[in-house]
């Protein structure tokens, strides 16, 4: 055996690849709210305003029903209304101006307002709420895709493409595993690319974009070794943050008096507990620390959040010692070479097909070749 792989380590980063979507194909979903609330508020004018009315039965449109469901109602009203016009025209016509036609082309308007515009934009707009699955863009070309800030240069100046957040796990810059996911950042990423993995390596290695609380507890309940910085790690290295009242190793905290000092020694006093739930569910413990006097004070307030910071100093342990820094400093090498080797020397910036899972068979043989490449110039 060659022993190219031990899975002693496991390199994890991303990368954003751009979908083969139309440019200017975005929606978004703040926008859909908005013109989704306006749709709402000027369905049930209409109805009450204009066709309520002038038709005999009683139409009650609220916000607490569906309100396609409800639109579909009184248009069936104004349908049956139309069809006993017709007859009643047709059975007894009348010389002369005749008021029954005119309230039958009155009718015809309104059931045209609702089937031709207020129906299926309330159809689309539904349909596009389902689409966005927890997400705030995407393409009409590839509803898959997600329209994220690309590095198109060296000087980083991104522009806002659909595009797939490329997952990949390396060794030896051999890859692995991947995924492909529809949200930016690397954050939400880190659990599900985790369990889908076959087999678990004996350590993972990830830069900041990683080192959230949830990741963190997730690693440590399943007793996977992690290498995996936090967002403020590299700052804290720095030598005049060492002194900086910002540094929350320099404040002091007395678990008996439940109290918070700053460096310039103004006290903190336990004030409440506070819970935040993220965008995936997980729920945050943090503890307020209020001064007695708020106006003089620094702050108005500290939001600790005692177990976050427990996980900090156990990561921050782990990367200072002589085994994380050698590990660590091989990531660079090892994960990010392959980002630069599928771009680069294999051209592959853009996705063949369209929707996730063509792009995930797309994405899979370009590293599939990336690999035998790699294979092929070790046993020359």
């Amino acid at each position: 055996m060659e022993k190219l792989i031990q899975l002693d380590h496991l390199f994890i980063d991303g990368t954003k690849i751009e979908a083969n979507a139309n440019k200017y194909s975005f929606v978004w979903k703040k926008a859909i709210d908005r013109y989704e609330n306006l749709l709402h508020e000027k369905a049930v004018a209409y109805c009450h305003d204009e066709i309520k009315p002038e038709i005999k039965r009683q139409i009650e449109l609220d916000g607490e029903h569906n309100l396609a469901e409800e639109l579909l109602e009184v248009s069936q009203l104004l349908k049956e209304e139309i069809d006993q016009l017709n007859e009643a025209i047709e059975t007894t016509p009348m010389i002369g101006r005749d008021e029954r036609k005119q309230k039958r082309r009155r009718f015809k308007k309104y059931y045209r307002k609702l089937t031709q515009d207020f129906i299926p934009r309330k159809e689309k707009y539904t349909d596009y709420q389902t689409l966005f699955n927890g997400r705030n863009s995407f393409s009409k070309t590839d509803p898959d895709a997600t329209f994220m800030r690309m590095k198109d240069d060296h000087m980083m100046n991104g522009q806002l493409k659909a595009g797939y957040n490329l997952q990949i796990g390396t060794e030896n810059q051999f890859v692995l595993a991947y995924d492909v996911f529809p949200n930016p950042t690397d954050t939400l990423t880190l659990i599900q690319f985790i369990q889908q993995l076959h087999h678990l390596p004996k350590a993972i290695i990830a830069d900041a974009g990683y080192g959230s609380e949830e990741n963190l507890t997730y690693l440590n309940d399943i007793s996977l070794t992690h290498y995996i910085k936090y967002s403020s790690f590299e700052r804290e290295q720095q030598r005049h943050y060492t002194l900086s009242p910002k540094n929350r190793t320099n404040w002091l905290y007395d678990s008996v008096e439940e109290t918070i000092t700053l460096p310039d020694g103004t006290p903190y006093y336990f004030d409440r507990d506070s819970r935040r739930k993220t965008s995936t569910g997980y729920q945050q413990h943090l503890r307020i620390y209020r001064p007695t006097d708020p106006d003089t004070a620094p702050q108005k307030a500290i939001y600790f959040n005692h177990y976050y910071e427990s996980l900090k100093q156990t990561a921050r342990e782990k990367l200072l010692s002589d085994v994380g820094q050698q590990v660590y400093a091989q990531r660079k090498i090892d994960v990010e070479s392959v980002f630069c080797q599928i771009k680069a020397n294999l051209r592959f910036t853009r996705c063949h097909l369209r929707g996730k899972e063509r792009v995930k068979t797309d994405i899979g043989l370009v590293l599939m070749a990336n690999n035998l490449r790699k294979y092929t110039k070790q046993r020359l």
